[in-house]
């Protein structure tokens, strides 16, 4: 496991342990689908109800931090900007929960784009041995029918 990885893995146990209700944990942007280039991680969390937005970023920015992380912090209740939205669906890796409020945010915006992406993505997965989204992760670059 690398660094980043390793200290991901600790952010997300870290941010759970300061915010009981997250449903979601998504690591998105070039962190994902370029990691070796990428400066920092962008990270999006959906909860149930937001705590104080200091507390998680004194969470993802401790001093001694081996990357720059921005975080985004969701309740389920609020509706993400669509941009927002084409910006994580681009390239995500789920690092916590299931990606059904990510799914769901996505109906809710109307983002007939990434609708139409989800859309093939989610009958691929249904139909396919090999998913295409999956709880893990979601890549543009499989083959969709």
């Amino acid at each position: 496991m690398d660094e980043r990885s390793w200290y991901l893995e600790g952010l997300c146990r870290r941010l759970l342990k300061y915010d009981q209700d997250i449903i979601e944990i998504v690591q998105f942007d070039s962190s994902v689908y370029a990691p070796e280039y990428s400066r920092d991680i962008d990270l999006l969390v959906i909860t149930e109800k937001a705590k104080e937005s200091n507390g998680y970023f004194d969470i993802v920015n401790p001093g001694d931090a081996p990357v720059n992380v921005d975080i985004i912090v969701l309740s389920v209740n609020e509706k993400p900007r669509e941009g927002l939205l084409r910006g994580v669906l681009g390239a995500f890796k789920m690092l916590y929960g299931s990606g059904e409020y990510l799914l769901k945010s996505t109906l809710v915006s109307g983002s007939r784009g990434s609708l139409r992406i989800l859309d093939k993505a989610y009958n691929t997965s249904s139909s396919s041995e090999t998913p295409v989204f999956s709880d893990s992760s979601f890549n543009l670059l499989s083959p969709l029918r």
